[in-house]
């Protein structure tokens, strides 16, 4: 990162080909914030030279607009190359599509100050359901608690420790959140993965904070963009998951012991993983593939499906807890059969 400038903001965009009506409705929800010592770093991701030029002109109208230019790379290339040009001592990420809710960035540093935090995570909205911590004010989360908090980015699931966040689970993308720089570090997204990168860089930066805070505020709007590749088929998705669930192992590698039931945190992770393999994959109607459900079959023995500890205390909901029961008990067709008529 650049020189650090104390109660800077810098707030990190990555832009691709995105709609200009989005961009601007994104701008507008930061240039309407009560908090005005920020920075806007919109990371240019390779678009085309029109594109660029336009993005340009935002700089020019208000000058704590930046644009970084660089070659395509994702969203991960884009949100390290904007890391690496931060100024502020706070670091926020907004993707272009989305925007932030009015207060956010000032009750977001109130907290940071007050209570002398690393990371605050407040809650979202998506279309019309809000997605807010149950908690009534602040929950903190200090060294002796880290390990609750680094088992919801693990896992994907809340447990009876973060049970204020069983309503929350997009909590593990980087948006909603405030930063501070200190809890970054040399922390940078992992540019290979394209599933489950936002996750690992939580948990790398939980490792660098001393105290994190939870805070029963709506402080992101989310735009569901079904052309996204969040929501769309991916004919490389299983490579994908794989991908990712290598980068999860070697993270248990590097010595994070305080995981009272990691193996089983692992395999709640590779509940999600399942559910995404089938939705956007082996169940999707664009699949054209063979035998998917001996395929399914396989996956499931891979990665020891039946090891599941299904009396844990993860909090999942109805459909996960479908595919966990079925997937223990290692039946793809009933998998298969489940996920198609869920589509």
């Amino acid at each position: 990162m650049s020189e650090c400038i104390k109660g800077l903001i810098s707030i990190i965009i990555p832009v691709y080909k995105t709609e200009k009506s989005y961009l601007d409705r994104c701008i507008a929800s930061i240039k309407e914030q009560s908090y005005e010592a920020y920075e806007v770093i919109l990371v240019d991701d390779g678009n085309e030279a029109v594109y660029a030029e336009g993005l340009d002109g935002y700089s020019v109208l208000d000058e704590r607009v930046k644009v970084v230019h660089k070659l395509n790379g994702g969203a991960s290339s884009a949100r390290n190359a904007g890391i690496d040009a931060a100024k502020g001592d706070y670091i926020v990420f907004v993707d272009s599509d989305d925007r932030i809710n009015e207060g956010f960035l000032k009750s977001a540093v109130s907290y940071m100050e007050k209570y002398n935090l690393d990371i605050v995570f407040g809650g979202y909205q998506v279309e019309e359901a809000e997605r807010i911590p149950d908690c009534d004010n602040i929950k903190i989360y200090d060294k002796e608690k880290m390990a609750h908090i680094k088992e919801f980015f693990f896992s994907g699931f809340a447990t009876g420790d973060t049970k204020e966040l069983r309503n929350c689970l997009g909590l593990v993308a980087p948006w909603a959140k405030m930063f501070k720089r200190c809890a970054i570090g040399n922390v940078r997204f992992d540019e290979d993965l394209i599933l489950s990168e936002d996750n690992l860089f939580n948990l790398y930066c939980l490792d660098n904070a001393k105290c994190v805070g939870v805070v029963p505020e709506c402080w992101y709007l989310y735009s569901v963009v079904e052309n996204s590749i969040c929501h769309t088929y991916r004919k490389n998705a299983l490579q994908e998951i794989n991908n990712s669930t290598k980068a999860f192992k070697e993270y248990l590698k590097k010595g994070n012991p305080e995981f009272i039931e990691r193996e089983n945190a692992f395999r709640h992770r590779m509940v999600k993983q399942l559910s995404s393999l089938l939705q956007y994959y082996y169940c999707n109607e664009k699949f054209d593939g063979k035998k998917p459900i001996k395929n399914i079959r396989k996956f499931l023995k891979d990665n020891n499906y039946k090891g599941i500890n299904s009396k844990s205390d993860y909090i999942l909901t109805k459909g996960y807890r479908i595919i966990r029961t079925l997937s223990k008990c290692n039946s793809a067709t009933g998998l298969y059969v489940y996920r198609s008529l869920k589509r």
